[in-house]
Formats: C-alpha cells, structure tokens, sequence
C-alpha cells in the first residue's frame, strides 16, 4: 500500500525500485510557559503522538496516544500541516512515514502513562526544535514557532 496524501513538505526521495512502509501518524504541538512537551524514549526525542489505527482520525489519533503516552486528556485547537519522509530505518527498512502535526493542550491527568519507556519533557521551544529525532518534526516545530 502507498499513502498518497498531499503532504505540506517532504524530507528524502524515495530510491527507484524501494518498497517503502507507509505509517500515518498524528502527533501533538502543545505549549506552556513557552516550553514544548517531548516524548523522552532510549530513541531520542519527540513529539507526542504516534500511529493511526485503521478507520481513526488524526484528532482520535492523538486523543489515544496522549492518553497512553502521558494519561492526560487533551483538547485540539487546529491542524498545524503534514509532512512525509522517505528513509532507511535500522529495524524497519525503507520506511515511509506520513505526519499530521495538531496544536492542542493537555488538559486533566486522568490515567498512569501505559509506555513505561515514554517520559514527557518540557523544554523551551527552540530548544525542543533541536531535540527532536525525525527531521519532520523538528520542521513542525519552526513552523508553529514562526507563527507565534
């Protein structure tokens, strides 16, 4: 299967004759106090969020991963932009994957977090931009600084 969502920017190009995994995914800008909120993993640094399940929205996306990754329900504000990368990962191989970034807030903390290996971090924001791991999402993360 190839995803052929129009995306707002790519990263990579993808190698003739590749077979690439597509993975859409939803992941969350939130701020406070001019701090952005990462997920720590032993992988690096990003934002929260994570993969579609079939059938689910990018708002339902988020709305589960938040609550697993930090027990916090969370409210969304609006569709910052897409963006799609083709690389090579160590474990997967040619991975393709496809990313809505929402701005939102975190709003209750209901729930323990599920992912033990997931701490979420506050860290200003052009910090957070350089910590960030995927190269799409230190992209989100100018452009939602830049439209402040």
């Amino acid at each position: 299967m190839t995803v052929n969502l129009k995306t707002d920017r790519t990263f990579g190009v993808p190698e003739p004759g590749r077979r690439y995994r597509d993975r859409v995914g939803a992941y969350l800008v939130t701020e406070h106090a001019g701090h952005i909120a990462l997920i720590q993993t032993p992988k690096g640094y990003f934002l929260p969020g994570g993969g579609m399940e079939p059938g689910e929205s990018a708002e339902t996306c988020i709305r589960r991963e938040i609550l697993e990754e930090l027990g916090y329900t969370v409210r969304i504000d609006e569709v910052l932009g897409t963006a799609d990368m083709y690389v090579r990962h160590e474990t997967i191989g040619w991975f393709h994957p496809v990313q809505y970034y929402l701005r939102g807030e975190l709003i209750h903390k209901v729930s323990v977090p599920i992912e033990e290996d997931h701490k979420m971090v506050w860290r200003p924001a052009i910090e957070a931009e350089n910590l960030l791991f995927p190269e799409c999402q230190r992209w989100a993360v100018a452009c939602y600084i830049k439209r402040k």
